[in-house]
């Protein structure tokens, strides 16, 4: 007898870029995640079948699909949003790195979304100010503008 089925692997590399939740509308960063679909025997994941590329947002789990293309772009904006997190990063060029980040999402038409999400925005969320919650989070990026 043989047993075999499917199981997700989720891997969260971080948080990626500072935006504006358009399900939640609450001012996040959110989260770049690998879903990667497994062929299971006994068990043990065996065959990956699929890999999804998506940010997701950490209040709603609202996601956004990011094509394979994209994904050194979305890894790099991890390590900057690090760096500003950490006040290594001005304020202004943060939002100017978000911003570009944005711009070159939108411009690779990614505007798909995960089955179950909210319905896609027109456009790609604006880089918001993030108000500080807690002694160790920066200060919000000014808004460009």
């Amino acid at each position: 007898m043989l047993i075999f089925g499917m199981r997700n692997r989720v891997h969260q590399h971080g948080p990626c870029v500072a935006a504006s939740c358009p399900r939640c509308h609450n001012e996040v960063v959110l989260i770049y995640a690998v879903v990667t679909r497994w062929f299971t025997l006994f068990f043990i994941p065996v065959i990956p079948i699929k890999r999804n590329r998506m940010l997701i947002c950490p209040v709603c789990s609202w996601r956004r699909e990011v094509p394979k293309a994209s994904e050194p772009i979305a890894l790099e904006m991890i390590g900057i949003t690090e760096s500003w997190k950490a006040h290594q990063l001005a304020d202004d060029e943060y939002s100017r790195r978000v911003d570009a980040f944005w711009s070159f999402m939108s411009g690779s038409g990614t505007d798909s979304e995960m089955p179950g999400s909210a319905a896609a925005p027109s456009q790609a969320p604006p880089a918001p100010p993030l108000p500080p919650a807690s002694p160790d989070q920066p200060p919000a990026p000014p808004s460009a503008g």
